[in-house]
């Protein structure tokens, strides 16, 4: 998966518009959504894959950091121009 936070925005938009509104979540200690902590995932959510707190060399910490920087943009981006009510994925 790309995680390049350049590329985040137009990713979020593109899931707007293909009715895609989970939200982007990375493990860690424990599993987060940056950017949409206040929003709770209504519409479910996805893992970016290889995150985690068990980093072992500097890629490994440089794409961490990068995925929950896409997290965070894309997140919020799809939480300002999403519907305001997303349907469940109940």
């Amino acid at each position: 998966m790309d995680v390049r936070p350049a590329n985040a925005e137009a990713d979020a938009r593109a899931a707007i518009a293909n009715q895609e509104y989970r939200l982007w979540a990375v493990d860690g200690f424990t599993r987060e959504w940056p950017g949409a902590e206040e929003f709770p995932p209504r519409s479910g959510s996805r893992v970016i894959p290889r995150t985690g707190d068990f980093i072992t060399c500097r890629e490994e910490d440089r794409f961490n950091r990068d995925a929950r920087a896409y997290a965070e943009i894309y997140n919020r981006t799809l939480i300002r121009e999403g519907p305001s009510e997303q349907p469940s994925s109940d």
